[in-house]
C-alpha cells in the first residue's frame, strides 16, 4: 500500500508541477519564446519544484547532496529525452507543439516516478549514498 500512497502524493505532486510548468509554457511561446527554449526553462524549474516536494512530502525524506546529485543526473537524461522527443514530434512530424509537449510531459512524469522511487529517494542500506 506505501507504494500507491506514494503514487498518489507523486501524482498530486506532478499534476500541481506540471499544470503550472505547462501554463507557463503556453505563456513564454505566446510571448514569441522558442517552444525548445521554453521547454528548457519550464523543465528546469520543474525539476527543482520536484526534488524538493517529492523528496519531503511523497518519499519522506531528508533532502541530501546524493539525492540532489541523483535528481540532477535523472533529469539531465530526462530533459535531453524530452528535447530529442519535441524536436523529433515538432520539427520532423509537424505536430502542435502544444500537443506534443503535453503527451512528452506525461511519459516524463511516469518515467520520473519509477526513477525517483527506485533510485534518487531508495531508501537502501547497502548504499550509503541513498541515505537521507
Amino acid at each position: 500500500m506505501e507504494v500507491l500512497s506514494q503514487l498518489w502524493k507523486f501524482g498530486l505532486i506532478g499534476v500541481s508541477n506540471n499544470i503550472c510548468f505547462y501554463v507557463f509554457y503556453l505563456v513564454m511561446t505566446s510571448f514569441g519564446i522558442s517552444p525548445l527554449a521554453s521547454m528548457t526553462v519550464c523543465f528546469f524549474l520543474a525539476v527543482s519544484f520536484s526534488w524538493v516536494f517529492n523528496g519531503i512530502y511523497t518519499f519522506r525524506v531528508a533532502l541530501s547532496q546524493a539525492s540532489r546529485d541523483k535528481i540532477l543526473i535523472a533529469y539531465g537524461v530526462a530533459y535531453l529525452v524530452h528535447f530529442c522527443c519535441l524536436w523529433l514530434l515538432t520539427q520532423v512530424y509537424k505536430l502542435p507543439h502544444q500537443l506534443a509537449q503535453g503527451a512528452i510531459m506525461i511519459f516524463i512524469a511516469l518515467v520520473m516516478f519509477l526513477v525517483q522511487k527506485k533510485w534518487v529517494f531508495a531508501d537502501n542500506g547497502d548504499d550509503p549514498t541513498c541515505r537521507s
